[in-house]
């Protein structure tokens, strides 16, 4: 089981850029789930560590980092 934040890339509806930030404490299980719940993305980007050294509260940090940058993005 690997905690991480991913962000989900695609287009909406008008064709305008479009990205979803989650996280999940089973990132994998978490993105089969999210291939049935969000059609929009075709590419994903996945951030988790290899000696699981990010807990929850890091990984809630860089998803609320990642959502205000992209909310200043307009995406």
């Amino acid at each position: 089981m690997k905690t991480g934040v991913y962000l989900l890339f695609g287009e909406d509806e008008e064709g305008k850029d479009k990205v979803y930030i989650g996280e999940a404490e089973s990132i994998i299980n978490r993105l089969k789930q999210q291939l049935t719940l969000k059609e929009f993305w075709n590419e994903a980007i996945i951030f988790l560590s290899k000696d699981e050294n990010l807990n929850k509260a890091h990984i809630k940090y860089l998803e609320s980092r990642l959502y205000y940058m992209a909310k200043a993005a307009n995406r």
